[in-house]
């Protein structure tokens, strides 16, 4: 999930390649779409932020790599805690940008199924670790979501 200001499909910069990408957002927004040409030559013109795109290039394959190593190796109730974790507020215990997303949508984000992730969500409710009210999480118990993530190691 990509927020303010991420980018996306950077990879027709490396290879100069055509590179097709089927989008979807989840609110109303405005996209930048500049041709590789005029952004190479940009990043010729400009070349501190060179650092600045292979800083956010890297930080984006670390993601891929433990997104593909946790559906690869961690259970779907591992995946889901970390997703969880990954997007809570310590102070309020609540659930930031995910909340509004329908289950089928976290289900996509774990890579795993709708009804996998309905259940995963009521046991969690039913363990009193999380609270669940439409479009709403709250995190009751955020210790016992840690040791879900570590269960697994």
């Amino acid at each position: 999930m990509l927020r303010k200001g991420d980018m996306f499909d950077v990879v027709s910069l490396l290879d100069n390649q055509e590179h097709h990408v089927y989008y979807e957002t989840l609110d109303e927004l405005k996209v930048l779409c500049i041709p590789i040409v005029n952004m190479q030559n940009w990043i010729d013109k400009n070349p501190g932020f060179t650092q600045n795109l292979l800083t956010y290039l890297t930080k984006q394959i670390r993601t891929l790599e433990n997104y593909v190593i946790d559906v690869s190796l961690e259970d779907t109730s591992t995946r889901l805690a970390k997703l969880l974790l990954n997007h809570s507020n310590k102070k309020s215990n609540t659930i930031d940008g995910i909340s509004d997303l329908s289950h089928d949508e976290l289900a996509g984000m774990i890579g795993t199924t709708r009804a996998v992730v309905n259940r995963q969500l009521q046991h969690l409710r039913e363990e009193g670790i999380i609270d669940i009210t439409r479009k709403h999480i709250t995190i009751n118990n955020i210790d016992a979501l840690i040791k879900i993530t570590e269960s697994n190691k």
